[in-house]
Parts: C-alpha cells; structure tokens; sequence
C-alpha cells in the first residue's frame, strides 16, 4: 500500500510525511519504509511525497484500514495539516 500525500508547501508536507512514517512504524513496525519522493515530486503546484506499507496476502486486510483511517483521521485533524490530500494505492 502506498500512502500519499499532497501540500503546496514542501516543509509542511515533509513534516506530514514523517509523522505519518512513524505513527505506521508503530502499529506495522519495519514494514513502513520511507517517506520518499516518488518519481514525479511535484504536479500542479503541489508537493508529493509517499510511504510504502508492505502487507502479507494473509495480513487482515480490514485491520490495516482502519488503522491507516484513524492515523489518517489524527494528522489531518491537527490545524497545520488541514489543507493536506492523503490517499492510498494499494497495488
């Protein structure tokens, strides 16, 4: 599962991505690697950054969702992180 996320300011995005890297780290552990740029940075004025989350075909699926939902839910509820897009593409 890759998680993304979008901000027309880099420093608040980075902020956002490593406090997303390591709220995952502490419910998957070393499963989360990142955050990273992915190979297109930046689109129509926003800034991108990503974290991937390795899950196991056997992994409770349900479980990882809402557990990204809530740790999504907690960071976008914080004021400086209100006008960030965080999504998933789980490939």
């Amino acid at each position: 599962v890759y998680v993304y996320m979008k901000h027309r300011d880099e420093v608040v995005l980075d902020h956002l991505a490593g406090e997303m890297a390591s709220y995952l780290r502490r419910v998957f552990g070393g499963r989360v690697l990142g955050p990273d740029l992915p190979p297109v940075a930046r689109i129509q004025g926003l800034y991108i950054r990503r974290v991937c989350l390795k899950i196991e075909l056997q992994g409770d699926m349900a479980e990882a969702r809402r557990r990204l939902r809530e740790i999504r839910a907690f960071l976008l509820g914080r004021a400086e992180y209100r006008s960030a897009i965080v999504y998933y593409d789980v490939d």
